[in-house]
């Protein structure tokens, strides 16, 4: 009776087992029922149900080791981990095997595996020290860990969705959102709102403003999760300490109003920090309400200034140059400066107020002297304060610049040049050079500036504009493992190969090709070596092709996917030779599974005789079971789009579209062939692929747009990026080709006619 009703799911069978344990204590000495318990503790822990695991792996007081692994590994997810010592240590065997989780829990360092042991022990010890590098901050040791999970115990422990969670830890503006996104994605975030909660809360506290302005919009949360994780970047972004941070979270959820009279002006100040980025109207009025209770008036300032300050960014990211709201929260500044400014202990308050009153002036045509004069007291300040710094003077130095860069351009350029003396990572007066020499000289000159800001990496966008010149002018990219993704390494292959530098037989690649593809996750390097197999047999060269081959097959990983994505491409294109080769020098394993792939793309591209002709010249290298299986095959009808069951290699021609776009695509029958899956529901669109129309239609007056683009100021650049984003976040549709048109107009950016 209790298996029964275990079988009818995990809750059912913890309430069964619950039941007869009051009823008959004795029960649990049963060795059946020792089992059955241990089972459905590990099926609870699979349901995020670790408090019910816990409570029951205990009710059996450690009778065997599998019960005792279960409430180690419950109390772990629950965050226990005194208790998880404690019961681990009840066996020494179970001490071994949990030896590297227990070291990440302790803080200290995970042991080595022990000689022989089983690929998910190895697989273990991998990902504590992945979970290590996380924690410590150090994203290179963590992915370098993860490479040294076995594959055959990747999936069970999550190895890739660790992956993510380093890039979101260690990423930065775009490539964040994308690890953030794909992570919720995962069915280990949607099944699970403790992991739904530990994303929302690690992003509110790490990135607040951008948790805020971004992240919160893009990725799914529950209302609920997505609430509190608002609440906590805002008290994040406000910095206050960890005890005002907790005051300011609970008096958020009660109200100012909860509390005594006479302590209601300060819970209505902790109210307004708690509400200044996720609802600044709110935080506007409780400051104003604060104030009207006998509050601190400074800090009361300091909460308006900072919510201010957000409608002025959110603003200014928009467009929107003439913002009244910038002018308001400058002469909050200013009169914040004005009130630090009396005592010594508050002068350093008073020396930032200034100085973020003359970068909001700065961007008003009209109040550039006060501008002016805010950088005068901001450095006066300073000076008597003694935190005239080599940064803060970098800081005002750019914003007097900034604010003359319309009426004395040449005398803001000088300005500029003194800031990156001073400071030469400073990426707002990169930003700014490189837009006044455009102004000066042309773009020509501003690209330079823009391909020296690329080799320093300051930021991800001039980065990224730097890789587009060096492959317009035909350089040699910049590569770096760990940074250069897979459609920029195809990219360069592409560029070695028309300059007769690549390929070099018999290696696959150059060394350093090789040692950024080794960065690269599994999918990512299926996708490089796809790319690089139809570069070479484009242009017949068949060594190349070969070892590109003898790479896939020295890599398999038992599951054959990058020969799937090979034979599907090869098909698709009618390299009917490519085929043979690629179903040839597959894997025993996964021969079979490549070669029906093969037919299916085949009839897909209605081509039955080279199905046929596959069929024939394997014949006499497969078994015969194998071989009626391919026949029975050909006599089986291609999937269609709009019939939600995409061929498995047009699914992974369209995963190395996204992993390759937008520095790379395959040839433009690969291109319509798996653009007829647009809209499907299986096809995974995620804006990466466009639809061929809408590519000619941008090609017409890109050339010209780009240059007009460069010239536009880095914050409508991000204004610009962020819509497009927006535009492309799911599957792209003729009203979205038109919007991302209409989006491209506002900026100035029109096709010609």
């Amino acid at each position: 009776m209790l298996r029964m009703l275990a079988d009818r799911g995990a809750e059912t069978g913890a309430k069964a087992l619950f039941q007869a344990i009051t009823a008959s204590p004795s029960v649990v000495e049963d060795p059946q029922v020792m089992d059955l318990a241990a089972g459905v503790c590990e099926r609870l822990r699979g349901e995020d149900r670790f408090d019910t695991a816990l409570k029951l792996a205990s009710a059996f007081r450690r009778a065997t080791p599998r019960l005792a692994l279960e409430e180690a590994l419950a109390a772990f997810g629950m965050g226990d981990d005194a208790r998880a010592l404690e019961a681990a240590g009840s066996n020494r065997e179970l001490e071994l095997f949990l030896a590297p989780v227990l070291a990440v829990a302790r803080g200290g360092r995970v042991p080595n595996n022990p000689p022989g042991a089983p690929a998910m022990w190895r697989g273990i010890t991998a990902l504590a020290r992945c979970v290590a590098g996380v924690r410590e901050g150090r994203s290179s040791s963590a992915l370098a860990a993860l490479r040294q999970v076995p594959e055959e115990a990747a999936s069970r422990l999550f190895a890739s969705e660790m992956r993510l969670v380093a890039d979101i830890l260690s990423a930065q503006g775009q490539k964040l959102v994308s690890a953030a996104i794909a992570f919720a994605q995962r069915s280990v975030f949607w099944k699970s709102s403790r992991v739904a909660n530990a994303l929302a809360q690690c992003l509110a506290i790490r990135y607040p403003r951008f948790f805020i302005d971004t992240l919160a919009a893009r990725i799914p949360f529950p209302p609920d999760i997505k609430a509190d994780a608002l609440l906590r970047a805002s008290v994040a972004a406000a910095g206050l300490d960890s005890a005002e941070a907790r005051v300011s979270l609970l008096i958020a959820k009660l109200g100012h109003a909860a509390f005594p009279k006479e302590q209601q002006g300060l819970a209505a100040l902790y109210e307004g920090f708690a509400f200044c980025m996720s609802d600044p109207r709110r935080a506007l009025r409780s400051f104003d309400r604060a104030v009207e209770l006998g509050a601190d008036l400074n800090e009361a300032l300091r909460g308006r200034l900072l919510v201010q300050v957000k409608q002025f960014d959110t603003a200014m990211a928009a467009g929107d140059w003439a913002a009244d709201n910038g002018r308001a929260a400058a002469s909050t500044a200013l009169r914040l400066h004005r009130a630090m400014s009396h005592s010594v202990e508050t002068l350093p308050v008073a020396v930032v107020a200034a100085e973020r009153a003359a970068r909001m002036l700065s961007t008003d045509r009209d109040r550039r002297e006060e501008a002016l004069e805010a950088v005068r007291a901001a450095r006066a300040a300073a000076q008597r304060a003694g935190l005239l710094t080599r940064s803060l003077e970098a800081d005002l130095l750019f914003d007097e610049a900034a604010a003359l860069r319309f009426v004395e351009p040449a005398r803001a350029l000088e300005l500029v040049e003194q800031v990156i003396a001073r400071e030469p990572r400073h990426h707002e007066a990169w930003h700014l050079r490189i837009d006044l020499t455009m102004d000066a000289k042309g773009p020509g000159a501003s690209e330079d500036w823009i391909l020296a800001a690329g080799e320093m990496d300051l930021c991800e966008e001039l980065t990224e504009e730097a890789a587009v010149i060096r492959a317009r002018r035909g350089l040699p990219a910049r590569l770096v493992p760990g940074k250069t993704g897979a459609g920029e390494l195809a990219r360069e292959l592409k560029r070695r190969r028309d300059a007769g530098a690549w390929p070099a037989p018999p290696a696959a690649y150059d060394p350093d090709v090789a040692a950024c593809r080794e960065a690269l996750d599994a999918q990512g390097r299926s996708a490089l070596d796809a790319a690089a197999f139809v570069l070479l047999r484009e242009r017949g060269q068949d060594e190349g092709g070969l070892a590109i081959m003898r790479l896939v097959a020295a890599e398999d990983d038992g599951r054959g996917d990058t020969w799937m994505l090979l034979v599907a491409l090869a098909a698709v294109l009618g390299w009917e030779g490519s085929v043979f080769e690629i179903v040839r020098a597959s894997a025993p394993a996964v021969k079979q599974r490549v070669a029906m792939e093969a037919i299916t793309c085949y009839v897909a591209e209605s081509q039955p005789a080279a199905a046929k002709k596959l069929v024939v010249g394997i014949a006499s290298e497969v078994t015969a079971s194998v071989l009626r299986a391919l026949k029975k095959q050909l006599g089986v009808s291609a999937p269609t789009p709009g019939s939600g069951l995409m061929p498995e290699g047009y699914r992974l021609i369209a995963q190395a579209l996204q992993r390759l776009a937008p520095h790379f695509e395959f040839p433009d029958g690969v291109q319509s062939a798996v653009g007829r899956w647009v809209g499907d529901p299986e096809f995974p669109v995620d804006g990466s692929l466009l639809p061929p129309g809408l590519l000619d239609e941008l090609e017409r007056f890109l050339p010209r747009a780009l240059s007009k683009f460069n010239s536009l100021p880095p914050d409508k650049r991000e204004a610009f990026h962020r819509e497009i984003g927006r535009l492309l976040a799911g599957p792209v549709s003729d009203e979205k080709m038109r919007e991302l048109l209409s989006v491209l107009a506002e900026h100035g950016l029109q096709p010609e006619d």
